[in-house]
Protein backbone atom coordinates (compact mmCIF):
# COMPACT_ATOMS: atom_id res chain seq x y z
CA UNK A 1 0.00 0.00 0.00
CA UNK A 2 2.83 2.41 0.87
CA UNK A 3 4.65 1.61 -2.36
CA UNK A 4 1.53 2.13 -4.46
CA UNK A 5 0.64 5.41 -2.73
CA UNK A 6 4.14 6.79 -3.25
CA UNK A 7 4.26 5.72 -6.89
CA UNK A 8 0.88 7.32 -7.58
CA UNK A 9 1.67 10.58 -5.77
CA UNK A 10 5.05 11.03 -7.40
CA UNK A 11 3.77 10.06 -10.83
CA UNK A 12 1.30 12.91 -10.50
CA UNK A 13 4.06 15.46 -9.82
CA UNK A 14 6.62 14.09 -12.27
CA UNK A 15 6.15 16.62 -15.08
CA UNK A 16 6.48 19.65 -12.81
CA UNK A 17 8.68 18.12 -10.12
CA UNK A 18 11.86 19.97 -11.05
CA UNK A 19 10.01 23.28 -11.04
CA UNK A 20 8.27 22.51 -7.76
CA UNK A 21 11.42 21.77 -5.76
CA UNK A 22 13.62 24.75 -4.83
CA UNK A 23 16.82 22.69 -4.45
CA UNK A 24 16.41 21.54 -8.04
CA UNK A 25 15.04 24.67 -9.69
CA UNK A 26 16.79 27.54 -7.86
CA UNK A 27 20.55 27.74 -8.65
CA UNK A 28 21.51 29.19 -5.25
CA UNK A 29 19.46 26.65 -3.31
CA UNK A 30 20.73 23.81 -5.48
CA UNK A 31 24.36 24.85 -4.97
CA UNK A 32 23.87 25.02 -1.19
CA UNK A 33 22.25 21.60 -1.06
CA UNK A 34 24.88 19.97 -3.26
CA UNK A 35 27.63 21.42 -1.05
CA UNK A 36 25.97 19.85 2.00
CA UNK A 37 26.10 16.45 0.31
CA UNK A 38 29.70 16.83 -0.89
CA UNK A 39 30.93 18.00 2.51
CA UNK A 40 29.19 15.11 4.28
CA UNK A 41 30.89 12.61 1.94
CA UNK A 42 34.30 14.28 2.07
CA UNK A 43 34.22 14.50 5.87
CA UNK A 44 33.50 10.76 5.92
CA UNK A 45 36.50 10.00 3.72
CA UNK A 46 34.72 9.62 0.38
CA UNK A 47 34.96 11.57 -2.85
CA UNK A 48 32.76 11.32 -5.92
CA UNK A 49 35.74 10.92 -8.24
CA UNK A 50 35.82 7.34 -9.60
CA UNK A 51 33.09 6.37 -7.15
CA UNK A 52 30.16 4.06 -7.78
CA UNK A 53 27.11 6.01 -6.63
CA UNK A 54 23.48 5.17 -5.89
CA UNK A 55 20.65 7.61 -5.25
CA UNK A 56 17.67 6.03 -3.49
CA UNK A 57 14.40 7.74 -4.34
CA UNK A 58 16.12 9.60 -7.17
CA UNK A 59 12.96 11.16 -8.60
CA UNK A 60 13.82 12.95 -11.83
CA UNK A 61 17.56 12.57 -11.32
CA UNK A 62 17.96 15.28 -8.71
CA UNK A 63 21.75 15.41 -8.65
CA UNK A 64 22.77 13.01 -11.42
CA UNK A 65 24.46 15.69 -13.53
CA UNK A 66 26.49 16.98 -10.58
CA UNK A 67 27.51 13.48 -9.50
CA UNK A 68 28.80 12.71 -12.99
CA UNK A 69 30.48 16.10 -13.39
CA UNK A 70 32.38 15.35 -10.20
CA UNK A 71 33.86 12.22 -11.75
CA UNK A 72 31.73 9.27 -10.62
CA UNK A 73 32.50 6.06 -12.51
CA UNK A 74 28.85 4.98 -12.50
CA UNK A 75 25.56 6.23 -11.19
CA UNK A 76 22.42 4.24 -10.35
CA UNK A 77 19.11 5.90 -9.57
CA UNK A 78 16.10 3.99 -8.27
CA UNK A 79 12.56 5.20 -7.61
CA UNK A 80 9.07 3.74 -7.23
CA UNK A 81 7.59 6.20 -9.72
CA UNK A 82 7.82 5.11 -13.39
CA UNK A 83 7.04 8.62 -14.58
CA UNK A 84 9.77 10.16 -12.45
CA UNK A 85 12.24 7.65 -13.89
CA UNK A 86 11.08 8.45 -17.43
CA UNK A 87 11.81 12.15 -16.87
CA UNK A 88 15.23 11.29 -15.42
CA UNK A 89 16.12 9.17 -18.44
CA UNK A 90 15.17 11.98 -20.82
CA UNK A 91 17.37 14.42 -18.91
CA UNK A 92 20.45 12.21 -18.65
CA UNK A 93 22.17 10.90 -21.76
CA UNK A 94 25.44 9.91 -20.09
CA UNK A 95 26.04 6.15 -20.38
CA UNK A 96 27.37 6.05 -16.81
CA UNK A 97 23.83 6.74 -15.53
CA UNK A 98 21.40 3.85 -15.08
CA UNK A 99 17.85 4.28 -13.79
CA UNK A 100 15.49 1.60 -12.55
CA UNK A 101 11.93 1.53 -11.25
CA UNK A 102 12.49 -0.40 -8.05
CA UNK A 103 11.76 -0.48 -4.34
CA UNK A 104 14.69 -0.38 -1.95
CA UNK A 105 13.71 -3.73 -0.43
CA UNK A 106 14.06 -5.60 -3.73
CA UNK A 107 16.95 -3.64 -5.24
CA UNK A 108 19.18 -4.17 -2.19
CA UNK A 109 19.07 -7.97 -2.51
CA UNK A 110 20.77 -7.80 -5.91
CA UNK A 111 23.42 -5.17 -5.13
CA UNK A 112 25.31 -6.20 -2.01
CA UNK A 113 28.61 -4.40 -1.25
CA UNK A 114 28.48 -2.53 -4.58
CA UNK A 115 28.54 1.23 -3.91
CA UNK A 116 31.08 3.70 -2.56
CA UNK A 117 28.47 6.39 -1.97
CA UNK A 118 24.72 6.11 -1.48
CA UNK A 119 22.57 9.16 -0.88
CA UNK A 120 18.93 10.17 -0.74
CA UNK A 121 16.99 13.41 -0.47
CA UNK A 122 13.61 13.47 1.24
CA UNK A 123 13.40 9.69 1.28
CA UNK A 124 13.73 8.19 4.76
CA UNK A 125 10.47 9.62 6.07
CA UNK A 126 8.59 7.68 3.35
CA UNK A 127 9.62 4.32 4.82
CA UNK A 128 7.37 2.17 6.98
CA UNK A 129 10.34 0.58 8.76
CA UNK A 130 13.12 3.15 8.80
CA UNK A 131 15.56 0.92 10.71
CA UNK A 132 15.17 -1.87 8.17
CA UNK A 133 15.66 0.66 5.37
CA UNK A 134 18.96 1.83 6.84
CA UNK A 135 20.16 -1.75 7.23
CA UNK A 136 19.32 -2.48 3.59
CA UNK A 137 21.22 0.61 2.48
CA UNK A 138 24.21 -0.41 4.57
CA UNK A 139 24.23 -3.85 2.94
CA UNK A 140 24.82 -2.20 -0.45
CA UNK A 141 27.85 -0.19 0.71
CA UNK A 142 31.38 -1.34 0.12
CA UNK A 143 33.62 -1.47 3.21
CA UNK A 144 34.31 2.17 4.04
CA UNK A 145 31.37 3.31 1.91
CA UNK A 146 29.17 6.16 3.10
CA UNK A 147 25.45 6.84 3.06
CA UNK A 148 24.03 10.36 3.39
CA UNK A 149 20.31 10.86 3.90
CA UNK A 150 19.35 14.50 3.36
CA UNK A 151 16.24 16.64 3.71
CA UNK A 152 14.62 14.95 6.69
CA UNK A 153 12.51 17.45 8.65
CA UNK A 154 12.16 17.61 12.42
CA UNK A 155 8.49 17.94 13.33
CA UNK A 156 8.61 18.56 17.08
CA UNK A 157 9.55 22.24 16.90
CA UNK A 158 7.83 25.55 16.23
CA UNK A 159 8.50 27.41 13.00
CA UNK A 160 10.60 30.54 13.33
CA UNK A 161 9.54 33.81 11.73
CA UNK A 162 12.11 33.28 8.97
CA UNK A 163 10.74 29.80 8.22
CA UNK A 164 7.22 31.19 7.94
CA UNK A 165 8.46 33.89 5.55
CA UNK A 166 10.29 31.21 3.54
CA UNK A 167 7.17 29.03 3.37
CA UNK A 168 5.10 32.00 2.19
CA UNK A 169 7.67 32.84 -0.49
CA UNK A 170 7.76 29.22 -1.66
CA UNK A 171 3.98 29.21 -1.91
CA UNK A 172 3.93 32.54 -3.73
CA UNK A 173 6.59 31.51 -6.26
CA UNK A 174 4.95 28.16 -6.96
CA UNK A 175 7.12 25.67 -5.09
CA UNK A 176 6.06 22.58 -3.13
CA UNK A 177 3.26 21.88 -5.60
CA UNK A 178 1.65 25.31 -5.41
CA UNK A 179 2.56 25.98 -9.06
CA UNK A 180 -0.72 24.21 -9.79
CA UNK A 181 -2.57 27.02 -8.00
CA UNK A 182 -3.03 30.17 -10.13
CA UNK A 183 -0.84 33.09 -9.09
CA UNK A 184 -3.77 35.39 -8.31
CA UNK A 185 -5.19 32.73 -5.98
CA UNK A 186 -1.84 32.33 -4.22
CA UNK A 187 -1.63 36.09 -3.65
CA UNK A 188 -5.22 36.18 -2.42
CA UNK A 189 -4.62 33.27 -0.01
CA UNK A 190 -1.47 34.84 1.40
CA UNK A 191 -3.22 38.16 1.98
CA UNK A 192 -6.10 36.33 3.65
CA UNK A 193 -3.64 34.52 5.94
CA UNK A 194 -2.02 37.82 6.90
CA UNK A 195 -5.40 39.34 7.78
CA UNK A 196 -6.41 36.25 9.75
CA UNK A 197 -3.09 36.20 11.58
CA UNK A 198 -3.38 39.87 12.57
CA UNK A 199 -7.00 39.36 13.64
CA UNK A 200 -6.10 36.33 15.77
CA UNK A 201 -3.23 38.18 17.42
CA UNK A 202 -5.51 41.12 18.26
CA UNK A 203 -8.15 38.77 19.70
CA UNK A 204 -5.52 36.90 21.68
CA UNK A 205 -4.12 40.14 23.07
CA UNK A 206 -7.59 41.34 24.06
CA UNK A 207 -8.30 37.99 25.69
CA UNK A 208 -5.08 38.12 27.71
CA UNK A 209 -5.65 41.71 28.78
CA UNK A 210 -9.24 40.96 29.78
CA UNK A 211 -8.11 37.88 31.67
CA UNK A 212 -5.37 39.84 33.43
CA UNK A 213 -7.78 42.56 34.54
CA UNK A 214 -10.39 40.07 35.78
CA UNK A 215 -7.78 37.99 37.60
CA UNK A 216 -6.28 41.05 39.24
CA UNK A 217 -9.73 42.16 40.50
CA UNK A 218 -10.52 38.64 41.69
CA UNK A 219 -7.29 38.34 43.66
CA UNK A 220 -7.79 41.78 45.11
CA UNK A 221 -11.24 40.90 46.48
CA UNK A 222 -10.51 37.27 47.35
CA UNK A 223 -7.07 37.49 48.85
CA UNK A 224 -5.44 34.08 49.12
CA UNK A 225 -7.49 32.52 46.38
CA UNK A 226 -5.88 32.34 42.94
CA UNK A 227 -7.51 31.64 39.66
CA UNK A 228 -6.25 30.46 36.30
CA UNK A 229 -7.40 30.71 32.74
CA UNK A 230 -8.19 27.48 30.97
CA UNK A 231 -8.87 26.70 27.34
CA UNK A 232 -10.43 23.84 25.47
CA UNK A 233 -8.13 21.26 23.96
CA UNK A 234 -8.34 21.14 20.19
CA UNK A 235 -8.75 17.58 19.04
CA UNK A 236 -7.55 16.79 15.54
CA UNK A 237 -8.70 13.76 13.65
CA UNK A 238 -5.89 11.23 13.34
CA UNK A 239 -4.99 10.15 9.83
CA UNK A 240 -2.62 7.80 8.06
CA UNK A 241 -0.61 9.25 5.23
CA UNK A 242 0.91 6.45 3.20
CA UNK A 243 3.22 8.85 1.34
CA UNK A 244 5.02 10.72 4.12
CA UNK A 245 4.62 7.69 6.34
CA UNK A 246 6.99 8.57 9.20
CA UNK A 247 5.65 12.13 9.43
CA UNK A 248 2.31 10.88 10.73
CA UNK A 249 3.92 11.01 14.16
CA UNK A 250 6.64 13.09 15.78
CA UNK A 251 9.72 12.60 13.64
CA UNK A 252 13.41 13.04 14.33
CA UNK A 253 16.29 11.03 12.93
CA UNK A 254 18.10 11.27 16.25
CA UNK A 255 15.28 9.35 17.92
CA UNK A 256 14.63 7.01 15.00
CA UNK A 257 18.08 5.90 13.82
CA UNK A 258 20.62 7.91 15.79
CA UNK A 259 22.34 4.74 16.96
CA UNK A 260 23.08 3.61 13.38
CA UNK A 261 25.23 6.60 12.43
CA UNK A 262 25.66 10.33 12.88
CA UNK A 263 22.74 12.76 12.73
CA UNK A 264 23.62 16.34 11.80
CA UNK A 265 21.02 19.12 12.24
CA UNK A 266 21.22 21.83 9.59
CA UNK A 267 19.27 24.70 8.09
CA UNK A 268 17.31 24.32 4.88
CA UNK A 269 15.27 27.13 3.39
CA UNK A 270 13.86 27.22 -0.13
CA UNK A 271 15.14 30.78 -0.39
CA UNK A 272 18.62 30.27 1.05
CA UNK A 273 19.25 34.01 0.86
CA UNK A 274 17.18 34.29 4.06
CA UNK A 275 19.90 32.35 5.89
CA UNK A 276 21.87 35.60 6.07
CA UNK A 277 19.28 36.68 8.63
CA UNK A 278 18.67 33.42 10.50
CA UNK A 279 19.64 29.75 10.25
CA UNK A 280 17.06 27.63 12.06
CA UNK A 281 18.14 24.01 12.47
CA UNK A 282 14.97 22.67 10.89
CA UNK A 283 16.31 19.61 9.05
CA UNK A 284 18.62 16.70 9.74
CA UNK A 285 20.97 14.63 7.65
CA UNK A 286 21.94 11.08 8.49
CA UNK A 287 25.52 9.96 7.81
CA UNK A 288 26.46 6.30 8.06
CA UNK A 289 29.82 4.70 7.25
CA UNK A 290 30.09 0.97 6.60
CA UNK A 291 33.06 0.15 8.80
CA UNK A 292 33.16 -3.54 7.94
Amino acid sequence: MVHKANAKAHDYHSEMHDRNVPYIHRPSTRAYYWQLLKDACNNSGKDFKNASVLEVGCGTGTFTDLVLLNGASKFYGIDLSPKMINVARLKTKDSRAVYEVAALEFFADKHKNEFDIIFSASFLHHLVDIEQGVQLIKSMLKPGGVYVGLHEPTTSRRFTVIERVDNDLQYLFGYSGSIYTPLHTRIKNLLKNVVISISMRVKALNFLLDGYIKTKKYIKHKLGISGSLTGEDIQTESRVNYVDYQLNNEFSLIKKIGSFGKVVPYCYLGFVELMKISKPLNHEMFIMVNKK
